[in-house]
């Protein structure tokens, strides 16, 4: 009985190894994957030697909200004045930067917009965490409502910010936003797509406001 038992451990020990060397292959092969998506970006277009979507982030975004207003960020709350202030006094270097850049964007830049302005909000993406955090004290800021504000509309109203500033360069784009904005929906891409579609081209944005 004693034998079988210690006959046993070298299998054991060796079925472990196999079961460690599989899940720090799996965990290598995930890690490769999000850098070469995350850091090389694919056939991203780069400005400046930085992927497009590195300008986007730096940009305050244009947020339409459900009543057709324009926000430039999503409501806050704060625990108090001091995490107010430093809301308040964040730099707007990045933006001024990045609206610089942009000035150099292509066609090429075209699909990656219009890709950021219609993509679909995720389950549960950082606002969601910051809630929880804010909960919890671990920051002093937090969005006022997550499930209508979060990383996705953030990224969405930066995408808006750079189609309005492009203007005639982005023309191209104005068949794809007004079959959006002739859509029968309120949703926040259809409200997005249609303040894109007023700021290029006023009179297809009419002409499509007409026949709803």
């Amino acid at each position: 009985m004693r034998g079988s038992e210690t006959g046993s451990a070298p299998r054991r020990t060796s079925r472990s190894r196999r079961i460690w060397l599989v899940a720090g292959a799996f965990v290598l092969c995930v890690l490769g994957a999000l850098i070469f998506v995350f850091v090389f970006r694919p056939g991203e277009p780069r400005l400046e030697g930085r992927p497009l979507s590195y300008w986007l982030d730096g940009l305050e975004p244009t947020v339409i909200t459900r009543f057709h207003s324009i926000q430039n960020w999503p409501d806050q709350k704060f625990r108090n004045q001091t995490a107010l202030n430093s809301w308040i006094s964040q730099p707007t270097k990045m933006h001024d930067r990045s609206l610089e850049v942009l000035e150099t964007a292509g066609p090429e830049c075209l699909p990656i917009l219009l890709a950021r302005l219609t993509a679909k909000p995720r389950r549960m993406g950082t606002g969601f965490l910051r809630r929880w955090a804010y909960t919890f004290r671990l920051v002093d800021s937090a969005p006022n409502r997550v499930e209508e504000y979060n990383e996705t509309e953030i990224r969405r109203g930066q995408a808006l910010t750079a189609i309005v500033f492009l203007g005639n360069r982005a023309a191209p784009l104005v068949p794809q936003l007004s079959a959006i904005a002739a859509e029968d929906k309120d949703d926040a891409v259809h409200r997005t797509a249609s303040h894109a579609l007023f700021m290029l081209a006023p009179d297809e944005f009419r002409r499509v406001r007409a026949k709803r």
